[in-house]
C-alpha cells in the first residue's frame, strides 16, 4: 500500500478554519500550553522534569489534531499521561534521533570554531555553517517522517515500533513536503512572538491546527481541507478520536 500525499495549502486553509471557528478557546488553550511548557522547560533542568515535559510535548502534538477534528478540550494537551511509558520511550529514543543528526553535522563547526584565526579558518567556518544549516533542516525531515508516531500511540494504541515503523511509511511520499510544512508552521508559531509577544497565544495552536491537518490527511488519507468532525466540546473532559 503506497504512502498518502499531503497538501500543504490544504493543511493551512484547514488550519485556519478551524481557527476561525473557534478564537477564544485557541486563545484559552495556547494560554494554558505556554504556561504549562514555560514551567516544564524551568523544571527540564531537574531531571523529573524531563519526562514530564516531553509527556506533555507528545500531547501538545496531538492537540493539532484534536483541533482539526473539531473535538478539543482543554484537557487534550495531557492526553499523553495516560500513556505514559510508551510516550516516554518513543519521546526519548525520537530526542536521541534527532539530537544526534544534529551533533554530527554541528560537530565540524565546533571543530573548526576552534582553530586558530585566519582566512582558511573563515573559509571553513562559513562552510561547515552551511553544513550545519543543512543539518537542522535534516532534523525537521526527521522529525516530519516520525510525525505520527505519538498520534499513533496516544490513539491507536499502537507500540513504540509500530508507531515508529507506520510513520515511517505513512510520511514516505509526503516526506519533502512535510520538511516545507513544518517550516512554514514554525514561522507562523514564531510571528505571534516576533510581532507581538502575547500573539504567541494565538499563533502557537493555529500552527498545531496546521500540523494536525497534515496528521489527518497523513493516517487518513483526505484532501486537507477543513475537518469534519464534530463542534468543539471544551466540556468534554476525554476527547476521543475514531479512526477506521
Amino acid at each position: 500500500e503506497s504512502a498518502p500525499d499531503l497538501s500543504v495549502l490544504g493543511a493551512v486553509r484547514a488550519g485556519w478554519e478551524a481557527f476561525r471557528e473557534a478564537i477564544p478557546f485557541y486563545a484559552l488553550l495556547g494560554l494554558i500550553m505556554l504556561m504549562v511548557l514555560t514551567a516544564l522547560s524551568y523544571l527540564a533542568m531537574i531531571i523529573i522534569g524531563i519526562p514530564l515535559l516531553w509527556i506533555f510535548g507528545a500531547g501538545v502534538t496531538v492537540t493539532g489534531l484534536h483541533l482539526i477534528r473539531r473535538d478539543a478540550a482543554l484537557t487534550s494537551p495531557f492526553c499523553g499521561f495516560p500513556k505514559f511509558l510508551p510516550v516516554l520511550g518513543a519521546a526519548a529514543l525520537i530526542t536521541l534521533l534527532i539530537g544526534m543528526v544534529i551533533l554530527i553535522f554541528a560537530l565540524p563547526y565546533w571543530l573548526f570554531g576552534m582553530m586558530d584565526a585566519g582566512t582558511g579558518r573563515t573559509i571553513l567556518l562559513i562552510f561547515s555553517f552551511i553544513i550545519l544549516v543543512a543539518g537542522v533542516l535534516a532534523a525537521v525531515w526527521l522529525q516530519g517522517r516520525l510525525l505520527l508516531t505519538f498520534p499513533l500511540i496516544i490513539e491507536q494504541d499502537s507500540g513504540i515500533i509500530d508507531a515508529l515503523k507506520t510513520s515511517w511509511h505513512q510520511t514516505a511520499t509526503a516526506q519533502w513536503k512535510l520538511v516545507g510544512a513544518l517550516l512554514l508552521i514554525g514561522l507562523v508559531i514564531d510571528a505571534g512572538l516576533l510581532l507581538c509577544g502575547i500573539g504567541i497565544i494565538l499563533s502557537f495552536p493555529l500552527g498545531l491546527a496546521m500540523q494536525g491537518s497534515c496528521i489527518d490527511q497523513l493516517l487518513e488519507g483526505g484532501s486537507g481541507d477543513a475537518g469534519t468532525g464534530s463542534a468543539l466540546n471544551i466540556n468534554d473532559p476525554k476527547p476521543v478520536i475514531q479512526y477506521d
